[in-house]
């Protein structure tokens, strides 16, 4: 600051705590980033130090800076402010600003007081807890809010940790099922004589005609021995539980029965002449109707 004919580099320095606020939030609405030009408004109060006072002596008193911070936001994260910071320094005490005409200063707020201050700078913004390099407006939750969405975050972990532990009882039947087929497969057939005797029995799910994995032992049964007895052959007949209509379940029975037929002749290479399947409609062979949804292999 030069604002006198002192005879030193640095006529007086002012050292001053500035509050700030930003005209275009205070006046417009906070959008939630900062915008490319902004003004800010500063004011505070400081320390004025003079050097070699009338030749004699240093001096200090009070200061009042006010003035405008007019900051360009650059950068493709808004990191970078550049700024033009025109102010006023107004020397309160009335000491040590004695003019070249001999006036005193009165230590108020006119011109004769002031001192004309023009500043630039740049500034770097670090980035911070949310992940950008400026604040963000908050969304305030209420306590009963927070609970009930804490509550909520408890119930979704204790149902994840449900549907792992029932994820983990499917692996593990998985497992055992898959290890029961393999001892099937590698366990030595055993000839079934050729009679009227023999039955073996699949069973399906409501309204599928999917053969499931654990019946598979069933259907390898049937191959064993047709592979064994090359002179047998056998009926298959489809049966359905009484859900549905009547031509539904006709149609779901002779479907179950020609699918055990066509993975008997595709996956263990049985000949189709050996093997009739039919289908029966809605079944009555046992008692309890869900026990219906089958397929039985008769020797013929």
């Amino acid at each position: 600051m030069n604002s006198t004919w002192s005879k030193t580099a640095i006529d007086n320095h002012n050292i001053a705590l500035l509050g700030r606020v930003n005209l275009m939030n205070l006046f417009g609405k906070f959008t939630g980033e900062r915008r490319l030009f902004e003004i800010e408004a500063l004011a505070g109060v400081g320390w004025l130090y003079y050097y070699n006072h009338n030749d004699a002596y240093d001096t200090d008193a009070w200061s009042l800076k006010t003035g405008l911070n007019f900051n360009f936001n650059v950068g493709k994260k808004k990191a970078w402010t550049i700024q033009i910071k025109p102010a006023l320094v107004y020397n309160l005490s009335g000491i040590g600003y004695e003019s070249y005409r001999g006036q005193t200063n009165p230590g108020s707020l006119s011109r004769n007081s002031a001192s004309m201050e023009l500043g630039a700078g740049i500034v770097y913004h670090f980035k911070n807890s949310n992940g950008t390099h400026y604040f963000k407006a908050a969304r305030l939750y209420d306590q009963a809010e927070v609970d009930a969405l804490n509550d909520k975050v408890n119930d979704l972990r204790n149902e994840l940790r449900e549907q792992k532990d029932k994820l983990r009882d499917c692996h593990e039947k998985n497992a055992r099922l898959r290890q029961d087929l393999q001892d099937c497969r590698n366990s030595k057939p055993k000839a079934e004589a050729a009679n009227n005797g023999f039955e073996a029995v699949v069973s399906f799910r409501q309204g599928s005609s999917t053969i499931d994995a654990t019946q598979m032992a069933s259907v390898e049964r049937m191959a064993n021995y047709l592979k064994q007895n090359s002179s047998a052959k056998v009926v298959l007949k489809g049966y359905a539980s009484p859900e549905g209509s009547k031509s539904w379940n006709k149609k779901l029975a002779q479907k179950r029965a020609d699918k055990v037929k066509n993975v008997l002749v595709k996956n263990y290479g049985i000949s189709a002449d050996r093997i009739k399947a039919e289908g029966q409609g809605v079944g009555s062979i046992f008692s309890n109707p869900d026990w219906n949804r089958v397929t039985i292999c008769n020797a013929e």
